[in-house]
């Protein structure tokens, strides 16, 4: 039983049950139920046709005539960091702790798979695909590339959340592409991309630091008092996820980026 439909009546019935039960199309994901003008509108994100003969295609349009089919946009986050304890909560790790708080905001859990931690959340009929790469920075592009092409996600769908020197503190940047600006984990993302219009938030971490110690200022933690600009930079960050997928990243990127915080 692949669809149900609601009458008016309220009671459910299986409207290929008349079909003989033949598997016309497979739904994933969920549908919900619509009382009005007996509707089923079903949330869904792949549907697979198997062969019909005329007959059984003349059946199968007749049924499923005044179903509407909400298709679920699919958008592909990307938090950049390194694993390991030792990096964590680092000015570098930035990109892992975003996608750590929008999993907690949303309830969700991030699970071990290929070349990623991953967790998937749904949000006003969006579907996010939350990655944080565990190839280390500089091989991200890998990670990247990979998840893209699994869930069929294309490149404007695509949000990479990345600590930027070139930007103070009280900053956070949308933008619709850009170069790499010299981060290595950028770096790698446009040579699997073969492209760096790809879309990126920029987390804003400064540069202060001593000359010859960049390295060193990236991979260390927020200072205490960074600690509550960085906390209500990162809240305004899931607000920029939401909205990307909601109200388009022009829309977002004119209410973010002249923000200081």
């Amino acid at each position: 039983m692949f669809v149900e439909h609601q009458s008016t009546s309220g009671t459910k019935i299986d409207r290929f049950q008349s079909l003989h039960k033949s598997a016309f199309a497979k739904f994933s994901d969920s549908y919900n139920y619509c009382p009005i003008r007996n509707l089923t509108i079903l949330r869904i994100r792949r549907i697979t046709f198997l062969p019909l003969t005329k007959s059984q295609k003349k059946r199968f349009i007749k049924y499923v005539n005044p179903i509407i089919f909400v298709f679920m946009s699919k958008f592909l986050i990307i938090g950049l960091g390194n694993p390991g304890n030792e990096y964590a909560h680092t000015r570098h790790n930035i990109g892992f702790d975003i996608l750590n708080a929008f999993a907690l905001k949303h309830n969700a859990f991030f699970q071990s798979a290929r070349l990623a931690e991953v967790a998937e959340i749904k949000y006003k009929g969006k579907i996010f695909v939350c990655i944080k790469p565990t190839t280390f920075m500089n091989l991200s592009g890998r990670a990247v590339k990979y998840w893209m092409d699994k869930e069929k996600i294309p490149i404007e769908n695509s949000l990479t959340i990345v600590d930027d020197l070139a930007l103070p503190l009280s900053k956070l940047r949308l933008r619709k592409g850009g170069s790499d600006a010299g981060h290595n984990g950028l770096k790698d993302i446009q040579l699997l991309l073969g492209t760096n219009e790809y879309p990126k938030l920029r987390f804003g971490i400064g540069n202060q630091y001593p000359k010859g110690m960049q390295v060193e200022f990236v991979l260390s933690r927020w200072k205490p008092e960074e600690i509550p600009v960085v906390k209500l930079k990162i809240d305004k960050s899931l607000q920029v996820i939401e909205e990307f997928a909601t109200i388009g990243i022009d829309r977002t990127m004119s209410e973010i980026n002249s923000l200081n915080f």
